[in-house]
């Protein structure tokens, strides 16, 4: 069965995300597993920053993101900024939404989104295409009038039969500064690698430069707007990838490792290299420390299994210790 497809749209500070583990939460307690979906690429609430995921949610979760016994689909964009790479986003975005629309979800799914405020076109761009590739039925419009009026305008001809709703802004919203967002990151860092509870067993592994094989999505100019018809939003357009050197520029770097073509001797295929901006993660590895003398880097993995592949994709995503 197909429940209901809700995407909660809002700026900074809005509480938007709040609203989206609400009605997650509502879903659980009514016995259902609604899935979650998380577009926001600064702050993902189940995976690193820079990635985006989906999962099914079988408890309910804290509002600091605890709980919900999380087994996610994900992918990595690698930026945390929308504008970065945007082409890019839109094939991840494609893709998952592809991989949830092919299950079964009686129990709905909620979409939460990055920030967006009124006058950011290209954050505005990205949700009037997620909510598209989608195809959801609700939109919540979290304070913001202006985006409210123009997403009932540019989603009422793909989506005739999705419903806009304003929403006001809980009175319990607190506004935080940059610094406590920079300290929510690491946190959410430090669940992925270490459990919520500090129940986990991170694992650092050295590995010859030779061994592995990085890639990243070529800089692209962004797709003319002008000429498209109001509420348009251009199809996504193939996206380079670009082998990456192994250099101390990956110091502190978070990587995405891609299962979908095994560990390889080799550098990809041109058909390979054309797949990568579509294929999930199994997992991320962080970059401990980058030894030029002797040919080798050192990534921190989330268990002591070893690396499942030797195909990793990057952005500009760190974390400092």
């Amino acid at each position: 069965g197909r429940g209901p497809r809700s995407m909660i749209v809002g700026p900074s500070n809005s509480g938007k995300t709040s609203v989206a583990k609400l009605l997650v939460n509502y879903a659980v307690r009514l016995g259902e597993r609604p899935v979650l979906v998380d577009l926001d690429v600064k702050h993902c609430c189940f995976l690193v920053p820079g990635a985006i995921g989906a999962a099914v949610v079988a408890e309910t979760i804290t509002m600091d993101g605890k709980g919900g016994a999380f087994d996610p689909l994900a992918f990595f964009y690698g930026y945390r900024e929308i504008d970065s790479r945007p082409e890019l986003l839109k094939h991840l975005v494609t893709s998952l939404a592809d991989s949830v629309k092919k299950v079964a979800t009686p129990g709905g799914v909620v979409i939460d989104t990055s920030s967006c405020g009124a006058g950011q076109v290209p954050t505005y761009e990205a949700v009037v295409f997620a909510a598209k590739a989608f195809e959801v039925d609700h939109v919540f419009v979290v304070e913001q009038d202006r985006i409210y009026n123009d997403l009932k305008r540019d989603l009422s001809a793909d989506l005739p039969n999705a419903t806009v709703v304003r929403l006001p802004k809980s009175g319990g919203v607190v506004a935080h500064e940059k610094a406590f967002r920079r300290q929510e990151e690491r946190q959410s860092c430090s669940d992925y690698y270490y459990g919520p509870h500090t129940d986990l067993c991170p694992r650092p592994t050295v590995v010859p430069f030779s061994k592995i094989f990085m890639y990243q999505a070529a800089s692209t100019p962004p797709a003319p707007t002008d000429a498209l018809p109001i509420g348009a939003v251009a199809a996504p357009k193939e996206v380079e990838m670009v082998r990456v050197t192994p250099s101390e520029a990956l110091d502190k770097r978070i990587l995405g490792v891609v299962t979908r073509f095994g560990s390889v001797k080799e550098e990809l295929s041109e058909q390979q290299q054309r797949e990568l901006p579509s294929a999930d993660c199994v997992g991320f590895v962080h970059v401990q420390k980058v030894d030029m003398a002797h040919q080798r880097v050192t990534l921190l993995m989330p268990n002591a299994v070893g690396l499942p592949s030797n195909v990793m994709v990057l952005g500009d995503v760190d974390l400092p210790e």
